[in-house]
C-alpha cells in the first residue's frame, strides 16, 4: 500500500490545533511538504513549521480567515506560487460550541455554519482549479462520528448540524470532481484527548466507548493520511470515523 506523498503539496487549514498539528506532522513524515494554515495563532504556526523542517520538508505559514473568499483565494494562490503545486487539502477548521440549540444564539449559530461549512466550501472552491488542471487532487474534510447513523445531539446541536452539512458538501463534491482525478472523503473523529479535556472527562467519556479510551489525534491523523495518500485513488465520497466503536 503506497502512503508516500513525496513531491507532494498539502495544505492544512487550521493547521495550530491538536488535531490539526498531528496531520501536519504526519503528512510531513510521509513525504509532503506542507502549507500551514492558522488565523490567529502565529506562534504555533512558527513552531510547528520547524518541526516539519527538521523532517527535511518544506512548510510554509500563512495566515488566513478562511471564511472570506478573498483571503482563502489569496491562500491558495500563495502555495501554489510559493511552493509550486497544491495536491493535498486538509479542513481541519471549525469551531466547537457545547450549549443547547434552545439556548444558542444566531450568532453562535452562524459561527458555526461559516466556520465549520463555508470555510470548506470556500477552500474547495480555492483549490480545486489547479487540481482539476493536474488532473490530481485529495480533499479530507474533518467530520463528526455519529452523523451517519441519524444521531441526535442535545449538548453540541450547532456543531452537528454544521458538521452535518459538511458531510453533504464533502459527497456533493466527491461525486461532482470523480471524473476530474479527485477525491473528497472525511474523516469523522469521535472523542478525542486534546488539552482540553481533564482527566475526570476523559474517564467519564471512554466509559461509554467499547474501545475503553478516546481516540489520540495521532490516529485521527493516521485515518488523514490514508485518504490523502495515493492509495485511495478510488475511494471517494466515504467517511472513516475514528471513534473506537462509539455510537454503534
Amino acid at each position: 500500500m503506497n502512503l508516500r506523498l513525496d513531491g507532494q503539496v498539502a495544505l492544512i487549514a487550521g493547521a495550530t490545533g491538536c488535531i490539526g498539528s498531528a496531520v501536519t506532522m504526519s503528512l510531513a513524515q510521509s513525504g509532503a511538504d506542507v502549507a500551514i494554515g492558522y488565523f490567529a495563532n502565529e506562534r504555533n504556526a512558527e513552531d510547528l513549521a520547524e518541526e516539519v523542517h527538521r523532517l527535511g520538508r518544506r512548510a510554509l505559514t500563512l495566515q488566513a480567515d478562511v471564511t472570506s473568499e478573498r483571503q482563502t483565494l489569496a491562500l491558495a494562490g500563495e502555495v501554489e506560487r510559493r511552493l509550486g503545486r497544491l495536491d493535498i487539502l486538509v479542513n481541519v477548521v471549525g469551531h466547537f460550541l457545547k450549549k443547547p440549540l434552545a439556548e444558542t444564539t444566531a450568532t453562535e449559530w452562524q459561527e458555526m455554519l461559516d466556520t465549520n461549512v463555508t470555510s470548506a466550501f470556500l477552500l474547495c472552491k480555492a483549490v480545486l482549479p489547479s487540481m482539476r488542471r493536474r488532473g490530481y487532487g485529495r480533499i479530507v474534510n474533518l467530520g463528526l462520528a455519529g452523523l451517519e447513523a441519524g444521531h441526535g445531539f442535545a449538548q453540541i446541536g450547532a456543531h452537528a448540524v454544521a458538521k452535518a452539512a459538511l458531510l453533504s458538501l464533502t459527497r456533493s463534491l466527491a461525486k461532482q470532481e470523480a471524473g476530474h482525478g479527485i477525491t473528497v472523503n472525511m474523516v469523522a473523529p469521535g472523542f478525542v484527548l486534546g488539552p482540553q479535556v481533564s482527566e475526570a472527562e476523559a474517564r467519564e467519556l471512554a466509559s461509554r466507548i467499547p474501545a475503553g479510551r478516546l481516540a489520540t489525534a495521532d490516529e485521527v491523523a493516521d485515518a488523514v493520511l490514508f485518504l490523502a495518500s495515493p492509495a485511495t485513488s478510488y475511494v471517494t465520497g466515504t467517511v472513516i470515523e475514528v471513534a473506537g466503536g462509539w455510537g454503534l
